[in-house]
């Protein structure tokens, strides 16, 4: 799944040009722990070494979310939800977005 939402944030225009591709790495893997209703762990070596500061991960990873629930209307990407939509790439396009990270997600209290 870190390789879906990857491969979808490489082909985003809003992502290319606002985000080191160390940040787009970091996203992918958040936006996987979210939609897999995971705990996110970023490992303090890897913060250190690229300097990640977890409000742009956070910002990239809802763009990467926006991507995912926009992705069967979107015909430059359809290829890519094919591609993750298989049995041998675990199907992983098929699973729903994560709310928690869609725009219209609202927080409740």
């Amino acid at each position: 799944m870190v390789c879906f939402y990857a491969e979808l944030g490489v082909t985003n225009y809003k992502i290319v040009t606002r985000f080191r591709p160390s940040i787009v790495a970091e996203a992918a893997w958040y936006a996987t722990c979210a939609t897999l209703h995971k705990r996110y762990i970023c490992h303090e070596t890897f913060k250190m070494q690229t300097r990640l500061h977890e409000k742009l991960v956070i910002q990239c990873a809802k763009i990467m979310m926006e991507s995912h629930s926009l992705l069967k209307s979107n015909n430059r990407r359809t290829e890519i939800y094919h591609k993750y939509s298989s049995k041998t790439r675990g199907a992983v396009a098929l699973y729903p977005p994560a709310k928690s990270l869609l725009p219209c997600h609202r927080w409740r209290i």
